[in-house]
């Protein structure tokens, strides 16, 4: 899918520093682990620590395409409307799923838009009738993408775009013959 973030894997940006570790809370919204790598703690720290290397590379792009999204979140819940914000979560979520239907819940979806469980369900109403979503319990499925980004608010677009940016599309490389 063009644009689209990889999914979002890296929790501890201390990790890589020589400090002591500190407590963190990872909220998962969908399950599974696509099949990532897993890496040692002690070895992910003498992989960063590589000034011209590539992890450090790829970490520094994280580091700024993921404190775009909070930054964005922040000022999106407070300048845009509840259905805005819900298209733009919506395909955000598509996005690191890398899939049309995805696992989320109304409560979920509430917590991360920051309003109440019934505001998300008239919104899920409304966008399921305008076409744009399908859901069942704990289940939303993109129908129109297109007009799913129609009602999202430009906040979307900005932090998709600066994911783009971070992660440009792998090139295959040609097969030697």
């Amino acid at each position: 899918m063009p644009g689209a973030a990889p999914a979002t894997c890296c929790v501890d940006f201390a990790l890589p520093l020589p400090v002591p570790a500190h407590a963190l809370v990872a909220l998962v919204m969908a399950p599974g682990a696509a099949g990532l790598p897993r890496v040692e703690s002690d070895r992910f720290r003498e992989m960063a620590v590589v000034l011209d290397g590539v992890l450090q590379g790829l970490l520094q792009r994280y580091a700024q395409a993921t404190f775009t999204q909070p930054a964005r979140n922040a000022a999106c819940n407070r300048s845009h409307h509840v259905r805005e914000r819900c298209a733009r979560w919506l395909l955000m979520s598509a996005d690191r799923t890398h899939s049309a239907e995805f696992p989320l819940t109304q409560e979920s979806l509430a917590q991360a838009l920051a309003v109440r469980r019934a505001s998300v369900s008239e919104v899920a109403a409304a966008l399921a009738e305008d076409g744009c979503i399908s859901y069942r319990r704990g289940v939303i499925t993109v129908t129109d993408r297109a007009r799913l980004e129609a009602n999202a608010c430009e906040c979307y677009r900005v932090i998709r775009d600066t994911f783009a940016a971070a992660y440009p599309p792998v090139r295959e490389r040609p097969e030697a013959g």
